[in-house]
């Protein structure tokens, strides 16, 4: 009975766990937004402001795709000098042009401490919102000389933060009418921490749907800058809806060849339809589009409002081309407006030439380029405008320089007003901000070699604003003391020669070179699993290309032709299996993967001794081209897929010196220079053969003395 008890129980149990099982949603969960954004959080650090009157202006990404409820605020976290004179020191926090709030600047408040300030929902935005902390602060008895006495500061801190207060539910803001004038947005825009976009091929994809879907990844890295982003690899048939949600979308290929097409075409601008025995997209008129002009259009996602779907299509491949060719060129798609367009070779011709002479060398790149829009500077005080670029490997880093754009109030003291620029937070030059006027002004500098690096770089212009002496005494309207710097300020950085030493440090280069990828093949894993994930490769490239195009040449490494491995510096990724391309130039490289295992192999002259099966290791090395010496190889591979995605993963960094690195199951990264070019590869251990070789002598020992004893005993044994 007891028994029958037991069994009931447990089965009563089991049937709830069961119903509570099944009772769990299996959808993705929708994009939840962030409602506290800290300093921290958008890659601030603490910010303190000196003298009488000064100003640190903030801004905050927007609260996005969200509607807002009342309760939104700003979390200051912050202290200020103790030598303050407590009656006439005040702190004023305005979003915009709007006073807040102000509080004194008292003993009750010298120590650390925190404000809480309300924000009206009204004058909130879904893309940035600027905070500007104004402040009046003055030493008891103070008198018109103590303007840089270093005891007036106030530090605000990096744990202080705005907080969005969301409507709950969470209610979702419809996306604006489609432009493709407006591209990168709506796929990348300030209100998303990160981008992703899930790339559609045809099942059965060609040379040109893979190079068309590389280059638009190329031009998405491109554009997103340091902010993060993913683009995934898919075939129409692996479409199901948790890949419809939660992303963006962008469908390449030609309308008789991806079938994904067809479950878009009752929302897409521009129809496909069957005519004279070929599917193809036709105009307004209904007239079929001719194949070799590009068909772009860009929607709201049928299947989540809150995402996009971009196409890129033709009805030949000539079309597709032209297609992937717009979206990949800066000045290409600035000719395009509205939700679709047809790209016929006269139009590229045009927006070609208005390019003439971009994509050679020196590369220029304006502030507007790098995302930064006018930028103003407003009281007396220090203000310090932050912006990052990507810097191609110059020849000897020598003759790049900055034009610098500004303009200043011309009642500024002129003798101790000033702007500094910093690079790589080393200052380069400073200038007195000596203008009468407030006409713009260009200041030429050259930028160092030893603080310009190849990658990322970060660059800051300082203004310290100062009030002519005569004027402090008075009052002083905060309009007076200000500075502006201009989007059109540019950097020009000239490439380096074609024969920089092959080394990952100089990774971009040679596969991106005068600021273009073109030059560069991408040959893709054959592994599904891998080739998902191959993109990414093309963002990377594409992040540090910084000329006007990003098209590549992308294709499955098993159908590389020989004039593409002549006439390419070549990126092959993925496992060695059976006879595909990596198992074939594995003696060629310094280091190689055994066919079908998983173990390393290391070319004989490097073995001191003993054999031994390799770890868990990404890899991750640059040779000239087996098939064309002048043209370069990298291979991106592993001991296994995950180990080859954290290989790609490793490319987003910059490596040391080396021609091979490993990456390690916990993402350490290590660099090693090997001569390459050995036929015979023998298995060895993997950048840790010394170990293995002093490992091995106490065993080698302990052998050799036990056969000793052993022989001793034989000998002393009784005939």
């Amino acid at each position: 009975m007891k028994q029958l008890i037991r069994l009931a129980t447990s089965a009563a149990t089991m049937a709830v766990i069961g119903v509570l099982f099944c009772a769990l949603p299996v959808f993705a969960e929708p994009l939840t937004p962030e409602p506290d954004l800290t300093l921290r959080r958008i890659g601030a650090g603490d910010m303190t402001a000196y003298g009488h009157r000064a100003t640190l202006d903030i801004w905050f990404p927007g609260y996005g795709d969200y509607e807002l409820d009342e309760g939104s605020y700003l979390y200051l976290d912050y202290d200020h000098s103790e030598l303050l004179d407590p009656k006439d020191s005040t702190m004023t926090a305005f979003i915009d042009d709007l006073p807040l709030a102000s509080v004194l600047l008292t003993s009750s408040n010298a120590k650390r401490t925190t404000w809480r300030i309300s924000l009206p929902k009204d004058r909130l935005k879904r893309n940035i919102n600027h905070i500007a902390l104004k402040y009046y602060m003055h030493l008891p008895d103070d008198i018109c000389e103590d303007i840089d006495e270093s005891a007036l500061f106030s530090t605000v801190y990096r744990d202080s933060y705005i907080h969005y207060q969301y409507k709950s539910p969470l209610a979702f803001i419809d996306l604006p009418p489609s432009d493709l004038g407006r591209f990168p947005a709506p796929f990348l825009r300030s209100s998303r921490p990160a981008g992703e976009v899930a790339f559609i091929l045809p099942d059965n994809p060609t040379v040109e749907d893979y190079s068309a879907a590389a280059s638009v990844a190329a031009r998405f890295g491109q554009v997103a800058g340091g902010k993060p982003f993913t683009a995934t690899l898919h075939f129409a048939s692996q479409v199901d809806n948790t890949l419809r949600t939660d992303r963006d979308i962008a469908v390449v290929g030609r309308p008789d060849a991806n079938a994904f097409l067809d479950q878009l075409s009752a929302s897409l601008p521009l129809k496909h339809r069957q005519q004279d025995g070929t599917t193809g997209f036709v105009d307004e008129t209904g007239s079929q589009i001719a194949p070799d002009s590009g068909v772009l259009q860009e929607m709201v996602s049928p299947w989540d409002k809150r995402y996009s779907v971009l196409v890129v299509s033709g009805n030949g491949d000539e079309g597709l081309r032209r297609a992937a060719r717009t979206v990949s060129t800066r000045l290409g798609m600035k000719t395009l407006q509205g939700a679709y367009a047809i790209v016929t070779k006269a139009s590229e011709e045009l927006s070609r030439g208005e390019n003439a002479g971009d994509s050679g060398s020196p590369v220029k790149l304006s502030l507007r380029q790098l995302g930064v829009s006018d930028s103003p500077a407003n009281g007396i005080g220090e203000h310090t405008i932050t912006f990052s670029f990507d810097a191609p490997p110059p020849d000897n880093q020598q003759g790049a320089f900055l034009d610098l754009v500004l303009a200043a109030s011309p009642l500024l003291d002129q003798d101790r007003s000033s702007v500094t620029v910093l690079l790589n937070w080393v200052p380069v030059r400073s200038y007195l901000l000596k203008t009468e006027n407030s006409d713009r002004l260009t200041y030429r500098l050259q930028l160092p070699a030893k603080s310009l690096r190849p990658g990322i770089n970060s660059m800051a212009v300082r203004f310290n604003l100062y009030a002519r002496r005569a004027e402090w005494c008075g009052p002083l309207a905060p309009e007076r003391a200000w500075a502006v710097l201009y989007s059109d300020s540019a950097l020009v950085l000239p490439v380096g020669s074609d024969k920089m030493p092959l080394n990952l440090a100089n990774l971009p280069y040679p596969f991106v070179k005068n600021g273009t990828t073109s030059g560069a093949y991408l040959a893709l894993p054959d592994d599904p699993a891998l080739l998902t994930d191959s993109l990414q490769v093309a963002v990377i490239l594409g992040r540090q290309a910084l000329g006007d195009s990003t098209e590549l040449r992308a294709g499955l490494a098993a159908e590389l032709s020989n004039e593409d491995k002549r006439n390419h510096d070549i990126v092959v990724q993925g496992l060695p299996q059976g006879t595909n391309l990596l198992a074939t130039i594995g003696p060629k490289l310094p280091l190689s993967l055994e066919v079908d295992a998983q173990r390393a192999l290391q070319k004989p002259e490097l073995v001191l001794l003993g054999l031994k099966d390799a770890a868990n290791l990404g890899i991750i090395e640059i040779v000239p081209s087996p098939w064309n010496p002048e043209r370069s190889l990298l291979v991106v591979s592993g001991t296994s897929e995950e180990m080859a995605r954290k290989s790609y993963r490793a490319l987003r960094d910059r490596i040391p010196q080396g021609n091979v690195a490993t990456v390690a199951e916990d993402g350490r990264l290590a660099t090693v220079m090997i001569a390459g070019d050995v036929e015979r590869p023998v298995t060895a251990g993997l950048l840790q053969r010394r170990t293995y070789s002093v490992a091995a002598i106490p065993a080698v020992l302990l052998i050799v003395g036990l056969l000793g004893i052993m022989l001793t005993r034989t000998a002393r044994r009784p005939k």
